[in-house]
């Protein structure tokens, strides 16, 4: 009997601490989720705010400028720029407050961790860093300034569907059915071309990146490895 309650109260004690881990990793998924509602909340605000007052700004400019400007530029052009500019925005600044900043805190902390457990370890897994600065170069120098073509096309589209409809009695009164539909498939197909180009070269740039990072999780599982072995 005392032998039975000797193995007994062992394996009760093991009981009682895998609860608590599974209750400790339950109220962490807990916490987790109440923080990325917050962090969706919080970045949807400040995207919204600075996009509202931003578009706000933008009108106000728009009716000090004078007529000469408009002259120059059609008005759809500029109602592209009000709207979808501003969306653009909006986007960046909700990845920059919810999805970058989190990432860039996730790393500091792992990466601290690391460094404490093991720094030779934590010295091989920044071998990819050179490679992902390479990388990072070579998309703000060669696929990023096709972003500017691919919302310039944007906007001279919609300048061009903005003036044929906005002008529809004289292009009817005219017969120029033909020329304004040949000039708005004219931008349509710029506005094809260069979102071909950003969005393969994206996916191209992704999935090297993709590899790259696994680099780092490779080299732990084969230098960890070599140490347990």
């Amino acid at each position: 009997m005392l032998g039975e309650h000797a193995i007994d109260e062992p394996e009760s004690r093991f009981l009682t601490a895998l609860l608590l881990v599974v209750l400790a990793l339950a109220a962490s998924r807990v916490v987790l989720s109440v923080v990325g509602v917050f962090k969706g909340r919080l970045a949807t605000f400040i995207g919204s705010s600075l996009t509202h007052r931003l578009r706000g700004e933008m009108v106000q400019k728009l009716q000090k400028l004078a007529i000469a400007y408009y002259d120059r530029h059609q008005v759809g052009s500029l109602m592209s720029r009000v709207a979808y500019d501003s969306e653009v925005l909006h986007g960046l600044v909700h990845q920059l407050t919810g999805g970058f900043l989190l990432q860039i805190l996730q790393l500091v902390g792992v990466g601290g961790m690391l460094i404490w457990l093991n720094p030779r370890l934590a010295f091989y897994t920044l071998i990819p860093v050179p490679l992902v600065f390479l990388g990072t170069w070579s998309f703000w120098q060669l696929v990023y300034p096709r972003y500017y073509r691919l919302w310039d096309s944007s906007s001279k589209q919609i300048a061009a569907l903005s003036g044929m409809l906005s002008g529809i009695r004289v292009v009817k009164a005219f017969a120029q059915e033909n020329r304004e539909f040949d000039r708005f498939q004219r931008n349509s197909t710029y506005m094809r071309d260069s979102r071909l180009w950003v969005e393969n070269a994206t996916s191209v740039y992704s999935a090297a990146m993709q590899l790259v990072f696994s680099l780092g999780g490779l080299i732990v599982w084969y230098v960890g490895g070599r140490d347990v072995i």
